[in-house]
């Protein structure tokens, strides 16, 4: 469930669903959508791929498009915020 303050924005999941998860099984990718918006991921959410170091699904105009972690594609450096 993504609990961001603005939810057609940014993407945020609670410690305890994150927990909850894991509790299931193995977390073996992270899905999310983009209503309306683009079949890819944004700069933000390619950094914090590279931080979960899992494949991202994204849900976007009725297609499922997979992403898989290429911290080297990201500008700056996979944790650099400049």
């Amino acid at each position: 469930m993504n609990i961001s303050g603005e939810p057609e924005a940014y993407f945020r999941m609670s410690p305890e669903d994150w927990l909850r998860a894991e509790m299931q099984g193995e977390i073996v990718a992270l899905v999310h959508s983009h209503p309306g918006g683009l079949p890819w991921l944004s700069e933000a959410d390619r950094r914090l791929q590279v931080q979960s170091d899992l494949p991202w699904w994204l849900v976007c105009r009725g297609e499922i498009h997979k992403f898989r972690c290429v911290p080297h594609l990201i500008p700056g450096g996979a944790l650099s915020t400049g």
